[in-house]
This record gives C-alpha cells, structure tokens and sequence, in this order.
C-alpha cells in the first residue's frame, strides 16, 4: 500500500492541519480515504500582514499571560502564512519557530487580532517504540515522541504516516 498526503489549501494557503490521505493498492485503487478538512467562509480575508515586532509582542503577552514571566523569547523565524482552522472559525494566521529560554516551540499567530493560538514546544521529552495490530490484526511498530506529559507524535516514517493531536482533531 502506498499513501498520499494531501494538503488543504484556501487561496493557495494551507489550512493548518487539514489534509486528505489516501492508501492505494499497487494497481493504483484507492483503498481508504480519510479525510480531514474544513470549510473556509470566502470572506476570510488573507491579505493581512504582521510584522516582526507584532509577532515577538504577542508571543511575550501571551507567555505573560500564561505566567511565564521568566521565559524569555530570543529568536523566531520562518514567519509562513496559513489558515488556522481549529478555532469558533477559521482565521488567517502567521506560523512560526520561536526560541523560548533555548527550546523550540511552533507558534501560530492570528493576523488580524495578534493572538497567539497555538505555542507548542517541538522538542520530544522522551521517545518510545510503539506496538500494536493493525486491521488485518497484524502486529506493526512505529515510533512515538512524548512532547509534553499529556501530548505525544506517533510517527510511521517507513510508510509516511504520522497521529498527532491538533486541537482535539486527528490526523493520519
């Protein structure tokens, strides 16, 4: 079985983690769809920009508000417009690193309010191998990547396939 990911995109931006992927046999016929998409209101607007200072500002305010007064944001890059549509309703957002006290985190930052809607570490605290029967009840191993005590990546790299939890919404 081969697998194919598909990225959601609006206006040629992509929805933040909405994709379709498809399993194909090795004719080419599609043998399990899931899908993972949203509708995104024509109004949305994605002409909006942020700049530099907007971004550090609301990541501090937020770690403020967070009470981490003692974290300090050194660095961000790679500043990537996407649609974020885990929130009441799909906005447009900037995505981000961010380098908060030396660890990595992704930030998504919604471009017309300036708040931060996801902050993320992306540095694993512990990795494990994972067991368990697929549908045809055999037994396959992947890798899974704690992020934090409640948040985990479960990671099949030699088939292309990743579940992680984005808001409370899933992916495969």
């Amino acid at each position: 079985i081969t697998y194919y990911r598909l990225q959601e995109t609006y206006k040629g931006i992509p929805v933040y983690g909405c994709t379709i992927v498809l399993a194909a046999d090795e004719n080419g016929s599609v043998q399990r769809i899931h899908a993972n998409v949203v509708d995104i209101p024509e109004a949305l607007r994605t002409d909006l920009d942020m700049s530099e200072a907007d971004a550090k500002e609301s990541i501090q305010k937020y770690l403020e508000d967070k009470g981490k007064f003692e974290m300090e944001l050194s660095d961000f890059e790679s500043k990537t417009p996407v649609i974020y549509a885990f929130s009441e309703t799909p906005v447009f957002a900037y995505q981000m690193e961010a380098v908060i006290d030396q660890e990595l985190y992704e930030v998504v930052i919604d471009a017309d309010s300036k708040e931060v809607l996801l902050c993320t570490t992306k540095n694993y605290t512990e990795m494990a191998t994972a067991r368990g029967k697929d549908k045809d009840d055999n037994f396959v191993s992947f890798t899974a990547n704690q992020l934090a005590e409640d948040s985990w990546i479960l990671e099949d790299t030699e088939r292309n396939m990743r579940v992680y939890d984005a808001a409370k919404q899933s992916e495969i």
